[in-house]
């Protein structure tokens, strides 16, 4: 599929999408660990701003990828039985996987879960909270070990999907939560420290004075 067929496809799908339900999906997940469910919404927030757009060659990276989205100018949307096969609550954000997980999401909620992953999801914000100004990325992951079940990769992505919601926000960095950052952009935005550079955009510029948003935060607690 060309690129600006698929990006029209995305848009559409993305802007059906109900945001309310899948946040409500992502909170219930911290109860349930319920990884698949856990992984719409960062991928929808990430998602809800991309722009109808023609392809542009980067001009930062290898040309044969669109400046604003990342895709070549040939690609393929992502089926419900490669979903089905593949681990990809743990890829980085990506056009046609992010519009997949948002696509063919389905299914409600147990509310009990909802109100657990609530109460989880206040534990967390405490954790952070409590972190001093100069608290790095190690810090933060390991200030929320035992407030979940999780591994440190699961930690990592969730914490991830924070910043790109910008709830973890990033003074200079903005998050996917207003607006849609270009592929160019986010990927050349990298801090001196190579540890850090492993994290995804904007989460690796955090550090313990950027803190929390709480307006972001009660916007998805009360979805």
């Amino acid at each position: 599929m060309h690129h600006d067929a698929l990006i029209t496809h995305v848009v559409a799908a993305s802007r059906a999408a109900d945001g309310a339900a899948i946040a409500r999906a992502w909170i219930a997940s911290l109860a349930s660990r319920d990884m698949r469910r856990r992984s719409v919404w960062p991928r929808y927030v990430f998602l809800r701003h991309l722009p109808e757009h023609a392809f542009a060659p980067s001009r930062v990276f290898n040309a044969t990828r669109c400046a604003v989205c990342g895709l070549r100018a040939e690609a393929d949307l992502v089926t419900p039985a490669e979903l089905d096969d593949d681990a990809f609550w743990f890829r980085p954000l990506n056009v046609p996987w992010a519009a997949a997980a948002v696509e063919h999401v389905s299914g409600a909620d147990d509310p009990a879960d909802v109100d657990r992953g609530r109460a989880v999801l206040d534990a967390l914000a405490a954790r952070v909270r409590a972190l001093p100004p100069s608290a790095q990325l190690t810090e933060l992951e390991k200030s929320i070990t035992g407030a979940l079940p999780s591994n440190k990769l699961e930690r990592t992505v969730l914490l991830e999907a924070l910043g790109t919601a910008g709830i973890l926000r990033v003074g200079e960095h903005p998050s996917y939560a207003e607006e849609f950052i270009a592929y160019d952009d986010a990927q050349s935005r990298m801090p001196a420290e190579r540890n850090k550079q492993e994290w995804a955009y904007p989460l690796r510029f955090w550090t313990g004075g950027d803190g929390i948003s709480e307006s972001a935060l009660e916007q998805l607690r009360s979805s």
